[in-house]
């Protein structure tokens, strides 16, 4: 580990994988008797490297979400912006798992409010509540994005070449970035009545 840190200059994260796929390894030769208990275990216990890159991290109140959706309500895809910036803080999931949302995931619960389902590795699955607001959100957005109601119809996307694409990662910095610059917040630079009508199979 410390020629991977010292002689190749890899990162902690490539460290720990390369570690891991070691223990791996030694678990199998273990099992098959080719190194002794004692050996496996002391490579068990190799501690995981310290990323020394990450120092601190600065949390967004709610005061600051709110500017940055007052700054989105003004841009030309306001609705979509809105409510993709929403459902992420919200939910609190990882921007890949909701650009990998279709448009049967977000389902009406009880009192006005939503679920949203999301499928992870090994389809892995998980509900998130939400509030009656983003579930009104949701309805605005299909009205003007989603008229179709199309359920297996990705929930954000993009156009190439005339066709529906899933929205990437630089699609979310790019709208991240254009209210951003009007914030006066140095750590921010860092890197109607509800309805429930349902989509068409």
């Amino acid at each position: 580990m410390s020629w991977l840190k010292n002689k190749r200059g890899n990162a902690a994260p490539t460290i720990n994988h390369r570690l891991s796929d070691i223990r791996g390894f030694c678990k199998y030769l273990a099992k098959k008797k080719a190194i002794t208990s004692l050996g496996y275990e002391e490579i068990r216990e190799i501690e995981d490297a310290i990323d020394e890159r990450v120092t601190e991290f600065t949390w967004l109140s709610i005061d600051d979400i709110k500017s940055i959706l007052e700054q989105i309500s003004t841009s030309r895809d306001a609705i979509r912006d809105r409510f993709l910036f929403s459902l992420l803080y919200e939910s609190g999931a990882r921007i890949d798992e909701v650009l990998s949302l279709t448009l049967k995931d977000i389902k009406p619960a009880a009192g006005g409010e939503a679920d949203v389902h999301f499928f992870g590795k090994r389809r892995k699955h998980m509900i998130t509540p939400l509030s009656n607001e983003i579930w009104n959100q949701f309805q605005n957005y299909c009205k003007k994005y989603h008229p179709e109601k199309e359920c297996d119809a990705l929930l954000f996307y993009t156009f190439r070449s005339k066709r529906r694409n899933k929205m990437s990662r630089d699609n979310i910095a790019r709208i991240l970035t254009w209210p951003l610059q009007y914030r006066n917040n140095p750590f921010l630079y860092a890197d109607n009545n509800s309805n429930e009508e349902g989509c068409t199979s």
